[in-house]
């Protein structure tokens, strides 16, 4: 707090001592600082009586408000201690504080009361997918979950619990989400985690050798213009040679605790000091690509040479799908070693890569669900979204907008959609804060009913407790009744975001599952193989020579998957027209690797 207040009365004193884009990035940051002190801060002057169990002369059972303790528990998110006092043996011991002993083996047998159900893998999965529409902040919850989530202990079979939570999604307008997107999308998904991607075993071994080798020359390259050897992967160490021995990065103060950041934020402003810093940026994006990806990938080959990836259905309060084993949602593609990896992802010799892939599907959601008529204009046009926008906010044709332009308007496009404010957006387009402002205001004036959509949604929210797709698909908001304004904010820009990405991910179920139908009998002889689906993209294979019969139907399928749900009578919560104002875009790709793609 003197830090900001010293900012405020004595701007110019503080320039001294802390110049350039250090004191940029904190006089911009100053709620998230104070917001880091209030997370690090112990409270000491919470309500405890630390006398509370001196004396104690009753049964601790007859002391306890089962009813009360399970608010709490719900109130505090407190969901693996709810229920430990249901138990009739419990309630019934005459156990005191002095014994009472709630190690795991007790806790276990006491927790909801009554023997539950044993439930599969496939069972608790399907479970799992219901519960996340209930309860969207709680991804891939664990058996235990539900019986703390919901008042099911009395139940006695995975068909019971299943019927409960139908009647749950009922009550929430939400089961015919479920039926028409996530049950539809299981047997989907099980065929592609069957399938599964082949693996060139050989140029996975090449790039293992072939990275091992970038990784010693950047280590050799580093320890020679350092002058000495060291553990690169070592802050401490990195800092001793960065900071005291090289002498970079004088205008960087140290932290309370004496030590120096060597974050990629701050290497960042050191790079044009000396060429070792460049070395260290690169040395660590291998490292990374190497750790992460290509080293354990030769785990995850079954006996068929493939990977089978598995798409999970609750594993995000998005609506979106998250991977895992191995994860091909996050495949490197800034660097060139993470480009090359995609190389290791083939078919056979007969066989080619079929990419269908959603262009501006979120900047297309947010159009349909504002109803913004430049922001439709563009799309209907088929104008490049970003040149479109840009020629907007700034008056000019189309012709007249440069590439520099181009790329603030996309700066904005998106930082909008994620509740950007000024500060964050002038950092995205690197430029002075005058000019982000003047851009950020004409983009408000220009696509007016889009500015109004969001802060409805804020609004709405903020009273409901909660978001909704397109579709009707919900995610819960806990942090907009927070009492802390910086968690609130936060809870907004997670708020203006996420009707735009779910409607966005519902939109890409909807193309698959309408291509699913088109092919079944093709997909389940293997003819046409669905492989994966990676955020706005599906990727096929099929034999080369039907590569354009596949790939055109595919391409209009997808384009009117909106189109279908209003044939499929699926509702929206928004005027039915309004899912066929924007027209969508497919971009349909062929290789023979995800590399080509």
């Amino acid at each position: 707090e003197n830090l900001y207040e010293n900012i405020k009365n004595n701007e110019d004193k503080v320039k001294d001592i802390i110049s350039g884009k250090i004191y940029e990035n904190i006089k911009s940051s100053e709620e998230d600082a104070v917001f880091s002190k209030t997370l690090a801060t112990i409270r000491l002057d919470a309500p405890i009586d630390h006398n509370i169990f001196n004396n104690f002369d009753h049964k601790f059972n007859l002391n306890v408000n089962v009813e009360e303790y399970n608010k709490l528990c719900d109130l505090y998110e407190l969901r693996s201690l709810k229920n430990i006092f249901q138990s009739k043996e419990i309630m019934g011991s005459g156990l005191s504080p002095d014994n009472l002993d709630l190690s795991a083996d007790v806790v276990e047998g006491v927790r909801g009361g009554e023997s539950r159900v044993v439930l599969n893998s496939i069972e608790l999965a399907s479970l799992q997918v219901m519960s996340i529409l209930l309860n969207s902040e709680y991804i891939n919850i664990k058996e235990e979950d539900l019986y703390n989530l919901y008042d099911i202990s009395g139940l006695k079979s995975y068909e019971e619990i299943k019927s409960y939570l139908i009647e749950e999604l009922k009550k929430r307008d939400l089961y015919d989400y479920y039926i028409n997107f996530e049950e539809r999308a299981t047997q989907i998904l099980e065929l592609m985690h069957k399938t599964g991607l082949l693996v060139d075993k050989a140029a996975l071994s090449e790039q293992k050798v072939s990275a091992k080798k970038i990784v010693d020359e950047l280590e050799t390259e580093i320890h020679n213009m350092s002058g000495q050897e060291f553990n690169i992967g070592s802050p401490k160490q990195l800092g001793e040679i960065i900071y005291d021995k090289l002498g970079l990065g004088t205008k960087i103060k140290k932290t309370s605790t004496g030590k120096r950041s060597t974050n990629a934020d701050m290497l960042a402003t050191m790079k044009d000091e000396h060429p070792i810093i460049n070395r260290i940026i690169t040395y660590r994006e291998v490292v990374k690509v190497y750790n992460t990806y290509i080293e354990p990938l030769e785990g995850f080959i079954a006996d068929d040479g493939r990977v089978h990836p598995r798409l999970l259905q609750a594993g995000a309060a998005t609506g979106r799908y998250s991977c895992e084993e191995p994860n091909l949602q996050n495949l490197p593609r800034n660097t060139e070693l993470g480009q090359m990896f995609r190389k290791v992802f083939v078919t056979d010799e007969k066989s080619i890569y079929i990419s269908a892939d959603y262009s501006q599907i979120d900047l297309r959601s947010a159009a349909i669900l504002s109803g913004d008529e430049k922001l439709i204009e563009i799309f209907q046009n088929d104008i490049d979204i970003h040149r479109g926008v840009a020629a907007e906010v700034l008056g000019k044709k189309l012709d007249e907008v440069t590439d520099l332009e181009r790329r603030h308007a996309k700066a904005i496009n998106f930082g909008i959609l994620y509740g950007m404010g000024v500060s964050a957006l002038k950092e995205s387009m690197g430029v002075e804060r005058k000019v982000a402002q003047e851009f950020y205001d004409n983009f408000k004036s220009t696509f007016s009913t889009l500015m109004i959509y969001l802060e409805k949604v804020k609004m709405e929210a903020t009273k409901k407790g909660y978001t909704e797709t397109l579709f009707g698909r919900r995610r819960d908001m806990p942090l907009l009744k927070s009492k802390l304004p910086f968690m609130r904010a936060q809870g907004e820009r997670i708020a203006i975001n996420a009707p735009i990405q779910g409607t966005s991910a519902d939109v890409i179920k909807l193309g698959m599952i309408d291509v699913y139908d088109k092919f079944k009998s093709d997909i389940e002889n293997g003819k046409l193989k669905m492989l994966v689906q990676i955020h706005d993209e599906l990727v096929f294979e099929c034999e080369e020579k039907d590569k354009e019969h596949y790939g055109e139907k595919i391409k209009e399928i997808m384009q009117n998957a909106l189109k279908e749900s209003q044939n499929k009578n699926i509702k929206v919560i928004v005027s039915v027209e309004n899912r066929n104002i924007i027209p969508l875009k497919v971009g349909i790709a062929y290789g023979q690797s995800l590399y080509e793609l």
